[in-house]
């Protein structure tokens, strides 16, 4: 899987089935999605579990490590669109929402124990 950031992307345009496959995209979003959203709600859960610091670029960092060195163990369709993915890193889960259209992150936090 390949992760871009916002700036990444812009030259990829325009989208297509084909050029997204395999692309997952990190937007800074809003409160409700993106990365401000995974940094506002969920920073402290990747602080306790994985040590990051508490630094959104790091965190941002740290998902683009997830997404391209992690093996995908679950993923399947989310109930409200979109697909939900459980990565292993580092011997422990995240599990990541990634909106259908623009492969866009909603959210990512460590999953289970």
């Amino acid at each position: 899987m390949k992760f871009f950031a916002k700036s990444e992307i812009d030259a990829i345009k325009p989208f297509n089935d084909a050029d997204m496959r395999g692309l997952i995209v990190l937007k800074e979003g809003t409160d409700s999605w993106g990365l401000r959203h995974i940094f506002k709600k969920h920073i402290d859960q990747f602080v306790d579990v994985f040590g990051i610091s508490e630094d959104e670029a790091e965190l941002a960092r740290f998902l683009r490590q997830v997404i391209e060195e992690g093996r995908v163990i679950e993923w399947g369709p989310d109930p409200k669109g979109g697909w939900d993915i459980v990565y292993v890193y580092g011997g422990k889960k995240v599990y990541i929402v990634v909106s259908e259209g623009d492969k866009g992150i909603i959210t990512a936090y460590p999953y289970g124990g």
